[in-house]
Order: C-alpha cells, then structure tokens, then sequence
C-alpha cells in the first residue's frame, strides 16, 4: 500500500512539472463572441448605402425583384456577386468581438466620429433601417465596426474594406457596348464632318498553314470603299485596322441618363457609325454634338440600349476621320532630282535648218560661189 501511495505521489509530480514547462497545457481563455444585430437577415435587405462620411460620396443599390440597380446610375443593372460580397457581412456580424469601450481609443480603430472610413446601412422593403454602421479600419483578417452613436468597438473576421465603394461604376455588372464584334462584323459606314466613309470586310480570315509547316490564324482582309463603291487599293491598310480596333471591346464611362430626353445632342450627331453583322442586326453608335455650356462634353448612345452614357473625348477623337486619313493625296514630284541637282534636259532630235544672210545653200549652188568683193579704200 505503501508503494502505490509512492507511485501516485510521483506522477502527480511529473503532471505539475509538465504543466510548468508546456504552458500551452493549460486551459485557455477564449474571448466571448457578440451579435451586433442579432435578428439581422440577408433575405430581408432590399437596399443598401455606402457612404463615405469625408466627402459625402454615396451609392444606393436597390433590390427590384431578382435584380439589384443602381440608383446614381439611373438603375443600371449592378453585379450581383459584388452585392453577395457585401451580403457576407451579416455572419460574422454574429459573431464579433467587443474590443474597447474607451471612447478616447476610438482615433485609433478609424471609428472617431470625424475619421471613419465608411458608413454602411441596410434598409427593408419598407424603408426601415435594418442596420447602420460605421466601418473603421480593416487588418488582414478583419474589421473594425461601431454601431451608429454606440459606444463599443467590435471586430469581426472579415476583411471589407476592399469591397465598399462610391463610385457608382464600381458596382456595375457591365460596363462595355455590346456592338457587333470583330468575326460578326461585315461593312462599317463613318459619317463624320459631312464625310460618308464606308469599310467593307473583303475577305474572311481563318486558319491557315503557315510556311513553316504550322498553322497559324490569318486575319480578315478589310478595305476602304471609294465613291465608285470598289476597294481602294491604295488606302492605308494600318489606318484601317486601327479604326476597327478602336471599336473594339469598348467600355462606357458613366451614365448619363436612363432614356434620350432629347437634350444630349443627337438631332444632329458629331459622329455616326453604323456596324453591319450581315444578318439585319446591325447597331448605329451617335456621339451627339457639343452641349451649350458643356464644353468637351459629349454623351453617346447605342441603338438597343435604353441608357446614354457620358464618354472621354480621347475615345471619340479617334473617329473623327476624314477621306484624307485613308488615301494620303500624292505629293507633287520636284524639279530637282535625289542629289538636289537639276535633271538633264535632252534637246529634240530634229534637223534645224538655220539662214545666215549673204550665205548660199550649198545645196543650191551650181558649181562655184561668188562672194560678194571687199570694198575699196577711199
């Protein structure tokens, strides 16, 4: 009995020493977890408001059916995976973490009433506020919130600062004119400056076998059409394609206006360009005119949308072409040749038959000539 009493005395002993030198042996103190807004449903937002409280900047995202729109942007259509980003919030908003109370810490957590990174609100159906916060600095794996006039600090596992924007074209689904692409594409007609100029596609590209033995893609040939209606063989084939490049994959700036209200300028277009996909649906793209009091602001359309869209003039300029860029006008040959000298001139090869007075025509002379004598001294 002895001797069990020595051995349970001895791994008592080594339990303690263990505990001494692991530490991490020991329970841990694990921080408890909060709802900031404990009956708080994704399925119940139907609008959210991001702010930026320094410059007022904000964007409204609206739920409309199973659509979400975008108020500043005149509902256009906003990316619904942007909106679930947002929506990803509210769980871990179940599980947060106090972090101060301290008011005088606040400055430090970004949540001060006067240097607060966002403010984030959701609203219901009705209108009601659901939820307003302010969001404070973010870390690598998380975030810091305070309630609107609360007085705690919470964190939350979940980095958002890389998500809420006020910039309405942040949130939009699509931001790029669906005009017919390069493959669909088969005449393309400018109008510009009382110009008509009109590009037809003249032969289809595809694979092909290159010299090496490989296959390789070749490009489709497109040509400038003169005012007989026939390819211009002189045109400038690196000025073609750069036009047609420039109507490639291109993107709007901002919108404008949900609808043509008829005060943008298309009664009488700075530029037209009509796209041809040889099917009958082709597109017609205006750049209105200049607006009074606007100056170098010009808004765009394009027929099958609904929305005019401001656009930077740097895009536009590069329509606005002439006859003149395609077939460069020949430049008068000089009188002078390469080495600056003036060619030499070949007189014609022609007999000249000139009349000296008191000469005889050696041909009309019979057997002598007699010249007329010296006159005689005084």
């Amino acid at each position: 009995m002895r001797t069990i009493n020595i051995i349970l005395a001895a791994i008592l002993v080594i339990q303690g020493l263990i505990i001494i030198v692991n530490p991490a042996s020991k329970p841990r103190f694990r921080v408890a977890t909060v709802k900031i807004y404990d009956t708080l449903k994704a399925t119940d937002i139907a609008q959210i408001t991001v702010t930026d409280p320094k410059t007022k900047n904000h964007v409204t995202l609206e739920k409309i059916k199973d659509k979400w729109l975008i108020k500043e942007a005149f509902g256009f259509e906003a990316d619904k995976s942007k909106i679930d980003e947002i929506l990803s919030i509210i769980p871990k908003l179940q599980a947060a973490k106090e972090v101060s109370t301290n008011k005088t810490m606040f400055t430090s957590y970004h949540l001060a009433d006067d240097n607060v990174e966002m403010e984030l609100t959701f609203h219901n159906a009705a209108k009601s506020t659901l939820a307003h916060m302010l969001v404070g600095k973010s870390v690598i794996r998380g975030t810091f919130l305070r309630k609107k006039g609360g007085d705690t600090v919470y964190s939350i596992g979940l980095s958002i600062s890389g998500f809420l924007f006020t910039s309405p074209s942040e949130y939009m689904a699509d931001t790029s004119l669906k005009l017919p692409m390069g493959k669909e594409r088969s005449q393309i007609v400018l109008k510009y400056s009382g110009n008509t100029l009109t590009f037809k596609k003249t032969k289809e590209g595809g694979p092909t076998m290159g010299p090496d033995g490989q296959m390789a893609m070749k490009e489709d040939t497109w040509s400038y059409m003169n005012a007989q209606g026939e390819a211009d063989t002189t045109a400038d084939a690196t000025e073609i394609t750069n036009f047609l490049g420039s109507l490639d994959n291109l993107m709007f700036d901002s919108v404008a206006s949900a609808k043509d209200s008829g005060t943008f300028g298309f009664q009488k277009p700075h530029i037209s360009i009509r796209i041809e996909n040889g099917k009958n649906k082709g597109k017609t793209l205006l750049v209105g005119d200049e607006i009074k009091g606007k100056k170098g602001q010009r808004y765009l359309k394009v027929t099958g949308f609904d929305f005019i869209f401001a656009i930077d003039s740097f895009k536009y300029e590069k329509w606005q072409k002439t006859s003149k860029t395609f077939v460069k006008e020949e430049a008068p040959k000089s009188d002078f040749g390469a080495d600056g000298k003036l060619p030499k001139m070949e007189l014609p090869k022609q007999n000249l038959t000139l009349k000296v007075p008191g000469i005889v025509d050696p041909k009309k002379a019979k057997d002598s000539v007699v010249y007329p004598s010296k006159p005689k001294a005084p």
